[in-house]
């Protein structure tokens, strides 16, 4: 059997069909002795819910991030258009004494940690009680007091919205984290299910489809049945089967017994398709 829900985002897709067809008597009844109960299925729909809260959170914390960047983007288009135009100004109407103290030679920064810096130097230098003659220069070609104090002020609102940014780019990995915990918490839950499913149909595996799996072709082999006795003896078949050449597979209630040529391969790749080449005894003395 295979699992077309392949990808982990996919698995409360996997978890409500499963859900909504273990209800079926038939299903309990198989798994009961894997102790697959109504406690477990309950488990199971706490992790779904669990699981798509998260997803829900995730998905607005992202769509919060994205408004946040989004504004943050256009106050800062919209700030340094108007630094810029400024500087220009101030450029051809002061001094070189006086565009050198406002640090304006030179071509403008384009990065934003560096523009950002030099317009509050700028704004800050201007609005100084010394910088009088250099704010009458401006005020003559129309850049007043108070353009110089928005400016400013747009600064400390850039300033506002980069940290809202970076609060809510915080928030949403976060949250992308906490989907993530719960899509692997809920991954093991349809793991474990699918796996004692398996088992419970093993005669039936048609029934399988009901939870989201087809049979890969690998797989359609009829399993062996061999009793063996404790001398080692075939009984079912009454084949020869010398005992030293079958190893028990370690950890299993159901203590399957593993021919010694395909240990090393279902150590390597303990899938289910190796269940072919397992020998499920029915009966083991000692």
């Amino acid at each position: 059997m295979k699992n077309n829900l392949k990808t982990i985002g996919k698995q409360p897709v996997l978890t409500r069909l499963i859900l909504a067809n273990a209800c079926n008597e038939e299903v309990k009844e198989a798994l009961t002795p894997y102790r697959f109960d109504d406690d477990r299925f309950d488990e199971g729909n706490t992790l779904l819910e669990k699981t798509s809260a998260s997803i829900s959170n995730k998905e607005e914390a992202h769509c919060n991030r994205k408004k946040a960047v989004k504004h943050f983007q256009d106050a800062a288009l919209k700030t340094k258009r108007c630094f810029w135009r400024h500087a220009l100004i101030a450029k051809h109407v002061l001094t070189p004494v006086m565009v050198h103290d406002l640090k304006l030679e030179g071509r403008r920064k384009v990065s934003f940690t560096g523009w950002f810096a030099e317009a509050g130097f700028f704004y800050n230098a201007l609005l100084r009680p010394d910088s009088e003659h250099m704010r009458q220069r401006l005020e003559r070609v129309g850049v007043t007091r108070t353009h110089l104090e928005n400016g400013k002020q747009m600064l400390a609102d850039l300033q506002v919205l980069f940290n809202e940014k970076a609060n809510q780019k915080g928030i949403a990995k976060a949250a992308t984290v906490k989907k993530d915990d719960a899509l692997k918490q809920l991954a093991k839950w349809n793991k474990e299910f699918i796996f004692f499913a398996k088992l419970a149909f093993e005669e039936n595996p048609q029934h399988l489809v009901r939870f989201g799996c087809e049979p890969a072709v690998s797989e359609i082999v009829e399993p062996l049945h061999i009793v063996l006795s404790e001398s080692g003896e075939a009984i079912e078949k009454n084949e020869a089967v010398n005992e030293k050449d079958y190893l028990q597979w370690p950890g299993t209630p159901w203590s399957p017994i593993i021919p010694v040529e395909n240990e090393k391969r279902l150590m390597d790749n303990a899938t289910m398709a190796e269940r072919s080449y397992w020998v499920w005894p029915e009966v083991r003395a000692g």
